[in-house]
């Protein structure tokens, strides 16, 4: 009898051991994940951001001269995002012409008065550089969101990072060359950011396969 209770013991202990390495093994590799794809995210924020400067023209029309046409955008952003979320980047910033990828309407607008004075002007106040880019993966809030607000969870294969509302302050009134930088370009002193991106393995990176970006006041 007391050698059977030794043996059930001791499956017990061996059971119990068994499920916290194989506890121990899932949070593991979860974290992994975790601090691939957030790191992922920062990384394709940054990406992302190259995308918009360099302004050059050709026949009144403004492009990135790193960027002149669409092959260019897509193999830069190999590493980070998926052809799906790239085609929505390209299709969000630029329009194309027959030789040339160049700046969407409202971004030529806002450079063309933004150039013909650089302080607020009237046509600037109707095409803002936050009213193009608030809900696209441009904001710059988005880098302004701490590692640890970001969630994330586990759908099939797909990782979904996401946040609700999560509320980032640009600038305060009393901070005057902060605030002039920012309100010049359209910016709310604060705003709250939602998103939910979706992420996928591929040849063992994490890539962005599609974004849903949204912005209020806040």
């Amino acid at each position: 009898m007391r050698q059977m209770r030794k043996t059930a013991i001791s499956r017990l202990a061996f059971i119990t051991f068994l499920m916290i390495l194989l506890t121990f093994t899932i949070i593991h590799n979860t974290s992994f994940d975790e601090r691939a794809v957030k790191s992922q995210f920062y990384f394709s924020i940054d990406a992302v951001e190259k995308l918009y400067g360099f302004h050059d023209e050709l026949d009144g029309m403004y492009y990135n001269q790193y960027f002149s046409n669409k092959a260019d955008v897509e193999e830069f952003l190999k590493p980070y995002l998926l052809e799906s979320a790239s085609e929505k980047v390209i299709d969000a910033l630029y329009q194309s012409t027959e030789e040339e990828l160049i700046y969407g309407e409202d971004i030529q607008q806002y450079i063309k008065a933004a150039r013909q004075n650089r302080k607020e002007t009237q046509n600037c106040k109707k095409v803002s550089y936050y009213s193009f880019i608030s809900d696209s993966l441009l904001n710059p809030g988005l880098k302004l969101i701490p590692k640890n607000e970001l969630k994330l969870s586990e759908v099939g294969d797909q990782l979904v990072l996401h946040v609700n509302d999560y509320s980032v302050q640009f600038y305060e009134g009393d901070q005057y060359y902060s605030s002039q930088h920012f309100s010049e370009r359209g910016y709310p002193p604060s705003e709250k950011i939602s998103f939910k991106m979706t992420f996928i393995e591929e040849e063992n990176e994490w890539k962005m396969k599609e974004y849903r970006i949204e912005t209020k006041n806040g």
